[in-house]
């Protein structure tokens, strides 16, 4: 539901959030990062950048 949110309210497609998320997915967990904290952070820069979700997941895990 949330990331159904996220692509209805910002300039992010649910494909672009779904790839970002499970790139950085495990890294943000073994970091103790939430998924809405995850998700938040992923939709600020994909809308701020326009970096595919792929680009964005890598990024964030870093």
């Amino acid at each position: 539901m949330k990331v159904t949110e996220c692509d209805n309210n910002y300039a992010i497609t649910t494909q672009n959030l779904a790839l970002s998320m499970t790139k950085a997915g495990a890294s943000a967990n073994t970091f103790g990062v939430s998924m809405e904290k995850l998700l938040g952070d992923t939709t600020a820069i994909t809308t701020a950048t326009r970096e595919s979700g792929s680009v964005v997941g890598k990024n964030v895990a870093a």
